[in-house]
């Protein structure tokens, strides 16, 4: 993702930075969610663009495995078969999120690209959270964020891993809200 330049993400910068400093905090099984924050700029249409993703959509009971099984799968594919380009290249402007259409996107494309197809496959859409980070080069980056019973896990265009978030090395920034996905949060 682009520079943020607003002075809530200076604010946001600057609260993760501590919050990195204080060893075990990243230790939960969840995110812990704080106070609110607007959504990233190229989110700002999300929900009304894409009507899906901030629904509330009630899927089927998958056990914990079958949902990490399910998730590296979709992340796999994707990773696969998206080829990476900044919003410039793909749209002509600095910072959209979309639906990859053409074969490729940035961050937040591939996980829009996920989240649609975990939905589709019957996920339940409080369980699937876009979310804002600074990735192990301190670079701003997107990722989505599958929610368990037995905590967070990341879906990454960087890794066809799933690790549990507190695994990632990430600065998390902001996520949505799990059932008003129209919302976003600072994590704390």
């Amino acid at each position: 993702m682009h520079r943020l330049v607003s002075d809530v993400a200076k604010g946001l910068l600057v609260a993760a930075s501590f919050l990195v400093a204080m060893p075990g905090k990243a230790s939960g099984p969840f995110l812990i969610l704080g106070v609110p924050v607007p959504p990233p700029m190229g989110a700002r249409s999300l929900c009304q663009e894409y009507l899906w993703a901030c629904r509330d959509i009630t899927g089927s009971h998958y056990r914990h495995s079958e949902l990490i099984e399910m998730a590296y799968l979709v992340n796999s594919y994707y990773n696969e078969r998206i080829q990476a380009a900044d919003d410039w290249e793909t749209y002509g402007q600095e910072e959209k999120w979309a639906v990859p259409t053409g074969g490729s996107g940035d961050c937040e494309d591939y996980a829009l690209a996920k989240k649609e197809t975990l939905l589709a496959s019957g996920v339940s859409s409080d369980r699937l959270l876009m979310a804002t980070v600074l990735d192990l080069d301190r670079n701003h980056h997107a990722v989505l964020i599958l929610r368990t019973d037995r905590g967070d896990y990341v879906l990454d265009n960087l890794t066809d891993e799933i690790k549990h978030w507190g695994e990632t090395g990430y600065i998390y920034l902001r996520v949505q809200l799990p059932l008003d996905k129209k919302q976003w949060r600072m994590v704390l």
